[in-house]
């Protein structure tokens, strides 16, 4: 499960550093470094998996987001809400994230995210 994920997810998780060397360059964190291999460790061993039917609402506009979810399998649609119309603007699937700016920011979701095939997250 997790070999998959982070194949699918690898760009996601690609963290930058400096190698301070002579000259300085822009170097990746490695499963070889201590803190980022034991913050991904601790990372996966929070994930769980999530399903979504096709026609589910997965998170609506303005909703509390207390979840990423990391797209494994499926599309699913973003849009808004207006006079409790639904208006789809973007078509998505899988190696997407959802909820993920919102959790870094502590923000509400901004937009409406509806299944359009079944997902796995």
């Amino acid at each position: 499960m997790f070999h998959k994920f982070l194949y699918k997810f690898r760009s996601y998780f690609k963290l930058p550093c400096i190698d301070k060397k002579n000259p300085p360059k822009l170097v990746f964190k490695t499963w070889d470094d201590k803190k980022y291999s034991s913050f991904m460790i601790k990372f996966m061993q929070k994930l769980e998996p999530r399903q979504f039917f096709k026609g589910d609402l997965i998170l609506q506009d303005q909703d509390d987001v207390d979840e990423i979810y990391f797209v494994m399998k499926g599309e699913y649609v973003v849009g808004y809400t207006i006079n409790n119309k639904e208006y789809m603007v973007l078509k998505l699937g899988e190696r997407n994230a959802i909820g993920d700016i919102s959790m870094m920011f502590s923000r509400h979701s901004e937009f409406l995210y509806r299944a359009i095939t079944d997902i796995e997250c």
